[in-house]
C-alpha cells in the first residue's frame, strides 16, 4: 500500500469536547446502546464501526433520535436525514481496510434539465469537505450529498479526529444550501423527520460554517516556506513539481497523457472566503454529446468503488478548466504541515491513476487536440 502521511492532532472544528474526554467519559459511564467495535471472531477491532460510533459520541444525540442499524446510524441535524455507515473490511495488499460513509438527503423532486444540472455542477466546483452530489439510487428525482474515508488499523486514530469534520461540514452545508437552491431549481428541499420521535431541534453542528465565514476573512494559513517544505517532502516522487509562493501544481500520468494537481491559496471560496483549494484537472474534453449527468455518475462511481484510498470529501465538475475534481479546504491551522498537504498531493495522483484505469477505453475515446498533448472524449 502507498504511505499517507496524515497529521494526528487535527482538533475537531465541531468545537464541542475533545476526544480524550469523550473516551474517557464512555469509559466511565458505558453505553449500554453503544456498538460493539469489536470483531470477536478474529479479535481485532472494527475500525469502520469504531469511526461511525466516535462520531455518534461526538454529536452527543440521544438514542431514541436516531435510527441504528447493524454497522451505522441515521439522524437529523434538523430537517435533513444523513446515514453513517462502514462497509465490511476487505484485504488490499494484505492489509484490512474499512470505507466509512457519510450520506445527506438534500434536494427531491429534482427534474434533470440541462439549466437545473448546470445548477448542480455549479455547486459541485465549490466543493469544500462535505463530498459530492450523487442521485439517490432508491428515488431517482432525489439529491444526496456524499462523502467516504478509508480507515485501517494503522489511520485508525487519524480517521477518528478527521470524519467528524467532514461529515458535520457535509449535514451544515445541506441545511444551509437547502433553504436557497431549491426555489432557482424548481424543486424542494428532503426534509423529513424520525418516524417515531418526529421534528428535530436544530443541533449546534449545523453552526459549523460560520467559523469556516470567519477565519476565511483572515489571510491564508499556508505559508510559501510550508509550500517548499511540501515540494521537498515529494522530492523522491516520479512526477514534476512546480512550486510558488502560493502553492505548488504536479503532473501526474493519464494513459498517454497527463493529469495536473493544483494546491493553491489563490483562489477564494465564494462563502468561505481564503482557504486552500486542491483540484484535479483531467486531460478529459468533454464532447457536444457528453452526458449530462457526468458529474453525478462519476461521484457515484468514485464513492462506490474501491480505490487507492483517495479519500472523497471533495466533488467531480465541469469548469473553465475542463473536467476536474476539486476539494476546498477552510481557512483552519487543522490543514497545516507539509506531511498533510503532501498526501494530498498523493491522494491527486493516485485518484488520477485509478480513474484512467477504472474507465475503460470503450467509454472514453482518445483525440489528438493541435499544439496540446492527447486528451479522452467522453
Amino acid at each position: 500500500m502507498v504511505k499517507i502521511s496524515f497529521p494526528l492532532s487535527l482538533p475537531y472544528v465541531l468545537e464541542l469536547r475533545t476526544l480524550a474526554e469523550i473516551i474517557t467519559e464512555n469509559a466511565n459511564i458505558g453505553h449500554a446502546n453503544a456498538v460493539d467495535c469489536t470483531d470477536m471472531t478474529a479479535g481485532k477491532m472494527d475500525c469502520g464501526k469504531a469511526v461511525v460510533q466516535n462520531y455518534f459520541d461526538v454529536l452527543e444525540i440521544d438514542e431514541k433520535s436516531c435510527l441504528r442499524e447493524e454497522r451505522g446510524f441515521t439522524w437529523w441535524g434538523e430537517d435533513l436525514a444523513q446515514r453513517i455507515w462502514s462497509d465490511p473490511p476487505v484485504l488490499r495488499d494484505g492489509t484490512a481496510v474499512w470505507k466509512v460513509h457519510a450520506q445527506t438527503d438534500f434536494l427531491t423532486d429534482f427534474v434533470d434539465t440541462e439549466s437545473n444540472l448546470g445548477y448542480l455542477s455549479e455547486l459541485a466546483s465549490f466543493a469544500s469537505l462535505g463530498g459530492g452530489l450523487i442521485r439517490d439510487a432508491s428515488r431517482r428525482n432525489r439529491i444526496q450529498l456524499a462523502s467516504c474515508l478509508y480507515a485501517t488499523e494503522a489511520t485508525l486514530p487519524w480517521a477518528k479526529l478527521f470524519f467528524p469534520s467532514t461529515a458535520a461540514t457535509q449535514t451544515a452545508e445541506a441545511h444551509l444550501i437547502a433553504k436557497m437552491l431549491p426555489a432557482i431549481a424548481g424543486c424542494s428541499p428532503a426534509y423529513s423527520a424520525h418516524p417515531v420521535a418526529g421534528p428535530a431541534r436544530q443541533h449546534r453542528v449545523l453552526n459549523l460554517l460560520g467559523s469556516f465565514v470567519r477565519e476565511g476573512k483572515n489571510a491564508p494559513v499556508w505559508t510559501p516556506e510550508e509550500f517548499a517544505e511540501t515540494a521537498a517532502e515529494l522530492a523522491a516522487e516520479t512526477y514534476a513539481i512546480s512550486l510558488s509562493e502560493s502553492g505548488l501544481t504536479a503532473e501526474f500520468p493519464f494513459r498517454d497523457s497527463t493529469a495536473l494537481g493544483e494546491m493553491t491559496t489563490n483562489v477564494e471560496h465564494p462563502s468561505y472566503g481564503h482557504g486552500l483549494l486542491v483540484r484535479l484537472v483531467l486531460p478529459i474534453t468533454l464532447s457536444d454529446a457528453e452526458d449530462p449527468q457526468i458529474v453525478l455518475r462519476c461521484n457515484r462511481f468514485e464513492i462506490h468503488s474501491l480505490t487507492p484510498v483517495s479519500h472523497f470529501t471533495g466533488s467531480y465538475y465541469i469548469g473553465e478548466e475542463g473536467f476536474c475534481y476539486s476539494n476546498f479546504f477552510p481557512n483552519l491551522p487543522s490543514f497545516r504541515g507539509a506531511p498533510f498537504l503532501a498526501s494530498l498531493i498523493r491522494f491527486m495522483g493516485l485518484r488520477a491513476g485509478w480513474f484512467a484505469e477504472a474507465v475503460g477505453g470503450d467509454d472514453w475515446a482518445e483525440v489528438e487536440h493541435e499544439k496540446k498533448p492527447p486528451a479522452w472524449l467522453n
